[in-house]
Order: structure tokens, then sequence, then C-alpha cells
């Protein structure tokens, strides 16, 4: 049997955050600081891009438009890289996580009206689930369940700017994912990651040599760097055909909410955490909600 495009663009969307899921695993196992790891992710993935290319005779210009719109996404992009290395720091990681997911809400909106998906309320109704299911998971606390503080804040300058944080990533992921679905067929993937990553090493550079940080490299991190750059490139890939292939961004919003459960299964068997049978129900809603999503012809 052959699945539709739509739904191998939604498998593609579930595989690519299966894979940046460990690759945020392997930047904490790093020693080396995020902005190291942001730089030799950027570096390295720019070097694979020109292999690649070279191997496969694509070209990384065709004309200033496609290369316009290309830097567009890469600056939205690192927006979002930075927002996520600041913002999951000043506040909890579950705050952090629960606020991110209106992004399935806006990226909707945003659909419908910069790419003309229709309004689905079967999207809306699984973005709703998906929002209750990542809020088991990570804050029980807020519905009254388990012994969490949940979304409790002392508001600190700290965690008031971790906030804003949060709000801008929403923002920011969702004009990238955007503009991503607008260069589908335009410009060829390969293009897409090549700026992207110009745009996450130019500004990861810049703000180390503003904060005078240098790099601080480990040997027995180099296996970590190396799952860390080839991660990326290929989720990057993966993701970027999702896209062509699945043009409605309301339910790839949602299959992005599969990024929890992914983390919660390498929290579980990889590092050794305890979860709550609330968090497993949590995990059962996000997972049928995300298959629902799949199968959904919208």
């Amino acid at each position: 049997m052959q699945l539709e495009d739509k739904t191998k663009g939604r498998l593609y969307g579930c595989t690519a955050m299966l894979i940046f899921t460990f690759c945020i695993h392997w930047i904490k196992q790093c020693r080396s600081p995020p902005s190291t790891t942001a730089l030799l992710r950027g570096i390295g993935d720019i070097l694979l891009v020109l292999a690649h290319t070279q191997v496969k005779k694509e070209r990384l210009f065709d004309n200033w438009t496609g290369v316009n719109v290309c830097l567009l996404r890469a600056l939205f992009g690192s927006i979002t890289v930075f927002s996520i290395n600041v913002g999951s720091k000043l506040v909890k990681i579950s705050v952090f996580s629960v606020i991110t997911r209106l992004q399935t809400v806006l990226m909707t909106f945003l659909g419908i009206y910069f790419l003309g998906n229709k309004f689905s309320s079967k999207v809306v109704i699984a973005g709703g689930l998906s929002l209750l299911g990542v809020t088991l998971v990570v804050a029980p606390g807020l519905l009254g369940l388990g012994s969490g503080s949940g979304l409790e804040l002392n508001w600190t300058p700290a965690e008031i700017v971790g906030v804003i944080c949060a709000f801008v990533f929403v923002v920011s992921d969702s004009l990238s994912y955007i503009v991503l679905t607008l260069m589908a067929g335009k410009v060829s993937m390969y293009q897409v990651v090549f700026y992207l990553n110009i745009g996450i090493t130019l500004s990861n550079g810049l703000m180390m040599i503003f904060k005078g940080e240098h790099l601080i490299l480990y040997w027995s991190d180099i296996p970590y760097y190396l799952c860390i750059i080839c991660g990326y490139y290929f989720g990057q890939l993966i993701f970027t055909i999702g896209a062509k292939l699945e043009p409605n961004v309301g339910v790839q919003a949602v299959l992005q909410s599969m990024f929890v459960i992914y983390s919660l299964l390498i929290d579980v068997f990889l590092v050794g955490n305890s979860v709550s049978l609330v968090n497993y129900v949590g995990c059962g809603i996000v997972t049928a909600s995300s298959i629902w999503a799949v199968l959904l012809r919208a």
C-alpha cells in the first residue's frame, strides 16, 4: 500500500523530532557549554552541506530571490536557537515547554493566513489534546495532579526574561516554519540547511565575541560533537522534506509535541529518571493525538 505524500510528510516530521531530541540529549551530556556546541553544529553542518552538494552535484546558489528567502528563514532560526538556549535556563523546563505548545494554535492560524490552509476543527482538537498531554507530562501540578508546583513562578527578573524568551520562541519558530513551507519546491533542501547554519554560526560567533567567550572543547566529548553535527544535519534534511510533503503547518505543529514524549523516554531509559502514572497518561494522550494528526485527512 502506497502512503499519501501528506502522510509521508507527517512521518518525516515525527522522525525529525526524534533526531532533534537525541541531539539535545547529546548536548546535555557534553561538558562543553551550549555556545560551543551550537557553534560547532553550525560550522560542522556547513562543511557537511558543502561535501554533500559536491557529491550530489547540487547548487547552493540559483538566484538572489531564493537566497534572500533562505536568509530570512536563517534569521528566524537563529532567534529560535538563541531563545531556547537562554529561556530554558532561566525558567523551569516545564514552564518553557507548556508555553511553547501555544505554537500549535499560532501555526494553525498563520498557515491559514499565509499558506491558505483550510481551517480544520480536527486539527484544533488534536492540538488541544496535545497541550493537555504535554501539561500532564511536564507540569501535572498545574491541574492539581502530582506533587509539583506546576507553573507557579516567583516572577523574578530572570524568570520574566525566561517567559519572554518562551513567547519569542513560539513566534520565531512559527515564522521560521512558515517561511520553510513557502520555500518548499523553490529552493533545494541543501540550500535551506546551508543558509540556516550560516545564520546559526554567525549569530553564535558574534554572541561569543560580545560576551568574551571562547571555544571550550574536551577530547572526551568528541563522539558527542560528531553525533550533534550529524544528527542536526540529517534531522534538518528530513524536517525540510516533511515540510515540503505536508504543507499544513497546524498538523506539523501537533506532531512536534512528540518532542516531549521522546524526551520523556530518553529520561527514563537512558538517564534513569523516574516518572509517575500521570506522566504516562500524558505520554499516551500526546502519542494518540500525534497518531491522529498523522492520519487526519486535513
